[in-house]
């Protein structure tokens, strides 16, 4: 264990154990990281988190072992921090996979290595565009910044344009522009560098591709569109499950074509002509990956099997027809007018409950009590 003032560890006991361990990296707190960090937990897996956040009691109770870095230079120390542990998967987020991978292969069973060094190389949003074009998949034109003004962007591209980072997780960062005012003041304040690029706005459904894939089996996968989200492009609140032969042969297609194993989400719109524009894909957990439980699709059964090397014995996509589903735990958080914080915790407690014997009562444990001290 690293002690020193660039890493706090928080750990119960000190003993090292043999159990194999799946690494969690972000700079705050994903939902879906608890998730299924709990369930893994519950499964027989260590669950390790390096985070920039300074980390609570709280969130400890999803994770054998958590260590807080100063920064994601700290990252480069992972060979150290993570000396003994069997770590056989890595759940990072986009901004800091690069970091991570870099601190990492040292520490890797070689099969683990390789899976992760295939997803890095997809880290970077320009890249993948550009492999994908050259998989014959429909991608957004792009234009990568730096550009010589607003109107090269806009004689390119048309308005409104998306502004994105080629390296981000969840939508961070991202921004619709409408107008060549807004453009050029996003581009005269640090937004025409070469970490952004500029892409090609495509009108029409928001549509996802997710799924444990790999390892010779057919693993479970979903289709859906997302019905609300935090503002235009953050978190999804609500999802509508859709029954998409023809998307979720893209999505496996696309994860061959990119050598990406274990669990994948893909983000497209589908234009007025039925073709399905991918503009995003990310090889980890996604943020309603737990809510598809209530329907009876185990994502988390899939990535134990997957994580064991067990034959998914069931290939069946998901559900097939048309079903209305929450996110937890960010649809059942939206506090109306007319509320007080009480009834809030209590609609939180009704939603997370059934989820008890999945992940545990730990992430249950965890998410009232978090709520409650945000509130």
């Amino acid at each position: 264990m690293l002690e020193s003032r660039r890493a706090r560890t928080l750990q119960r006991g000190t003993r090292r154990e043999p159990r194999p361990a799946v690494l969690f990296v972000d700079e705050d707190g994903w939902d879906c990281h608890f998730q299924l960090a709990s369930g893994l937990r519950r499964a027989g897996f260590r669950t390790i988190r390096v985070t920039m956040k300074p980390p609570s009691r709280v969130a400890a109770l999803c994770f054998n072992r958590t260590v807080q870095l100063g920064s994601d230079s700290d990252l480069a120390s992972l060979e150290s921090i993570l000396d003994g542990e069997n770590v056989v998967d890595v759940q990072a987020i986009e901004s800091l996979a690069l970091r991570t991978y870099q601190g990492f292969p040292a520490t890797s069973r070689p099969e683990t290595s390789a899976n992760w060094a295939r997803r890095i190389d997809i880290v970077d949003k320009l890249v993948v565009s550009r492999r994908l074009q050259t998989g014959g998949f429909f991608t957004p034109d792009v234009v990568p910044a730096p550009v010589a003004g607003a109107r090269e962007v806009v004689e390119a591209l048309g308005l409104p344009v998306v502004h994105k980072p080629r390296v981000a997780s969840g939508g961070q960062g991202a921004s619709i522009i409408d107008t060549l005012g807004e453009l050029q003041r996003v581009m005269s304040t640090g937004g025409n560098s070469d970490a952004y690029l500029f892409e090609r706005h495509v009108d029409g459904r928001s549509l996802q591709f997710s799924g444990v894939i790999g390892g010779g089996h057919g693993g479970p996968v979903v289709t859906y569109e997302t019905l609300r989200r935090e503002g235009r492009t953050g978190p999804a609140y609500e999802v509508l499950s859709i029954d998409d032969p023809e998307l979720a042969e893209t999505g496996r297609k696309i994860a061959a074509h990119l050598g990406i194993e274990g669990m994948i989400n893909v983000d497209v719109i589908r234009d007025a002509d039925g073709r399905d524009w991918v503009h995003d894909v990310n090889p980890r957990v996604w943020g309603s990956f737990a809510a598809f439980r209530v329907v009876g699709v185990d994502f988390l059964g899939a990535y134990v099997d997957w994580l064991r090397g067990v034959p998914e014995a069931n290939s069946r996509r998901g559900i097939q027809e048309e079903t209305r589903i929450d996110v937890l735990p960010g649809a059942f958080l939206r506090q109306e007018p007319s509320e007080s914080r009480v009834q809030v915790q209590a609609r939180l407690a009704r939603a997370v409950l059934p989820y008890l014997k999945w992940v545990g009562p730990r992430y249950v444990a965890y998410e009232l009590v978090h709520n409650l001290k945000q509130k």
